[in-house]
């Protein structure tokens, strides 16, 4: 229902994980906040394509500053190579949108666990 919206799936994900009590999210439109090393984040779900910056370019500097942080990244555009490169930089997982509810909340939840 949310194919034109994927944004919608990922605020429900966030949603469900707070009813459950397992995390609290907040947007960062710019990821200033995740670049600076906030310690109060655990999960951090990023699209690859962003205006200005690259969701890659931002993971390796996120992980040089946070090695622990779980990033999972977000595409509309797979590729084997972003893919590889995701993971190298130390992504632990890689979702293709548009993607299904349970796919991003299994995979939300997996990595908040």
């Amino acid at each position: 229902a949310h194919e034109g919206n994927p944004r919608g799936l990922v605020d429900a994900a966030f949603v469900e994980a707070l009813r459950s009590g397992q995390a609290q999210w907040a947007p960062a439109a710019t990821g200033t906040r995740l670049v600076e090393g906030d310690q109060t984040i655990g999960l951090v779900l990023m699209d690859i394509k962003m205006p200005k910056v690259n969701g890659l370019d931002v993971l390796k500097v996120m992980k040089a500053k946070r090695p622990d942080l779980n990033v999972i990244m977000v595409t509309g555009y797979k590729t084997v190579e972003t893919a590889s490169q995701a993971a190298h930089l130390g992504a632990v997982g890689y979702i293709v949108k548009p993607f299904k509810s349970n796919e991003i909340l299994d995979t939300v939840k997996r990595n908040l666990a």
